[in-house]
């Protein structure tokens, strides 16, 4: 009985190690793809570093490449790795990388929100409903600014922000629906 207990133990731990292992398998951890822009229509392609394809570095419709290492379980860290091509706009830039941004941390993001603000507003509407009207009047204030101040450098670069958060929660929710500095819905996600 001893003998066949601890030959069961051992079979146990190392089964048990065994799946730990695969399951920290870096090769399952790191991401590659691109951003590409055809027609108008921005398209998100992202796969596991072994089976990305690498793109024509001569096609002048890719806006943005990254790389993604998942390793927050092994490490306490993750790396992400974005390159937006010179060739393109401003807009085009921070959209793409945005969007490929929140394609890439999806999963991390989805973990953060749930562990730190996914019940905040449960039993306090009031407050919730107040909270959203002033982050609504201080957007207003910021889209005005934008629009009265085309040619400064601040107000463009608060305009590409807004325009790379858009891109970041598109790519979050896995959809595409183009470059704007308007935010649908600032406290939706309460």
């Amino acid at each position: 009985f001893k003998k066949m207990f601890g030959q069961c133990l051992v079979f146990v731990v190392l089964s048990t190690l065994r799946l730990t292992l695969a399951n920290d398998d870096p090769s399952l951890n790191q991401f590659r793809g691109h951003i590409l822009k055809n027609n108008g229509k921005y398209e998100i392609v992202t796969s596991l570093f072994d089976s990305y394809k690498e793109t024509d570095s001569k096609m002048d419709n890719i806006l943005a490449t990254g790389f993604w290492n998942q390793t927050y379980n092994i490490t306490g860290w993750s790396v992400l790795e974005i390159k937006t091509s010179e060739n393109q706009t401003n807009i085009d830039q921070v959209y793409a990388a945005g969007l490929l941004e929140g394609q890439f941390t999806r999963e991390l993001t989805g973990m953060q929100w749930q562990n730190t603000i996914n019940e905040i507003c449960f039993n306090r509407t009031d407050f919730c409903g107040k909270l959203k009207e002033f982050f609504l009047i201080q957007l207003n204030w910021i889209y005005t600014q934008i629009d009265s101040h085309p040619n400064d450098d601040y107000w463009h670069q608060i305009n590409l922000l807004l325009v790379q958060l858009n891109g970041l929660i598109d790519g979050n929710q896995n959809i595409s629906r183009g470059p704007r500095k308007q935010l649908e819905d600032p406290l939706g996600f309460l």
